[in-house]
């Protein structure tokens, strides 16, 4: 890892059972390093069109393909996994995954 995730951010992620994959950090900043693990939101190029899903496009997104932020697939995962920062998403965007975070869970 080469410096420690805040929430908002992609990073790319590899554990070990899946391997490399980029991930958006939904962590609240004060408790990634006392626990040393972040929740994190899985990307995919496989696009559903779900309420539950927040796509990124390049040129608005630090990202090179368009993807959706998968938050019906949220995990704690190690800081040591998260290996490299791709970028950090807007404000809105992060409003949007919060959105779709409710959705996911049902706590609307």
């Amino acid at each position: 890892m080469s410096a420690a995730p805040v929430r908002g951010e992609l990073w790319w992620c590899e554990p070990p059972e899946i391997g490399r994959r980029p991930v958006v950090v939904l962590s609240r900043d004060a408790a990634i390093p006392r626990l040393r693990r972040a929740l994190v939101a899985p990307c995919t190029t496989t696009i559903r069109g779900l309420p539950s899903e927040v796509v990124l496009d390049p040129g608005d997104d630090p990202i090179v393909r368009r993807c959706a932020v998968n938050l019906d697939s949220i995990e704690s995962v190690s800081t040591a996994v998260l290996v490299e920062r791709i970028g950090a998403l807007s404000g809105m965007r992060m409003r949007e995954i919060c959105q779709a975070l409710e959705v996911a869970v049902d706590c609307r």
